[in-house]
């Protein structure tokens, strides 16, 4: 696999865009799990899972930037993204974007972000 250096720029601009499509899935599922945690009638059973899930969706953003940080000072490699998994992460941060912060959502938007790492997974094969 290859390093950054050793991508042309199609392949580079190919990994910006699903880095950001999968920042943009873990952004937007933290911010419609944390509207949840604020509704009327939340449990405060509920609210802790979801509240343990938005930490576990912030520790893996951090390590994804730290996995872009690592790409560009040409210290990581990758498997450039197909278009397929371009147009998975797409897929992926839409769904997001159109589910409300209710109790069935809070479900699917964890659903939802573990199939962008799985996606991801495969451009970073040692993502954990």
């Amino acid at each position: 696999m290859p390093k950054k250096a050793d991508l042309d720029d199609n392949e580079v601009l190919d990994y910006s865009e699903a880095h950001s499509l999968r920042r943009e899935s873990l952004v937007e599922s933290i911010l419609k799990l944390t509207k949840r945690t604020r509704a009327n009638g939340v449990s405060p059973g509920e609210r802790a899972e979801i509240e343990a899930e938005i930490a576990d969706l912030r520790a893996d953003k951090a390590l994804h930037d730290a996995k872009r940080i690592a790409f560009d000072a040409n210290r990581h490699v990758i498997s450039p993204p197909s278009p397929e998994q371009l147009s998975a992460l797409q897929s992926i941060v839409a769904r997001v974007e159109k589910l409300t912060a209710n109790a069935e959502a809070a479900s699917r938007i964890v659903d939802l972000t573990a199939e962008s790492l799985a996606t991801f997974r495969q451009i970073h094969s040692d993502q954990g």
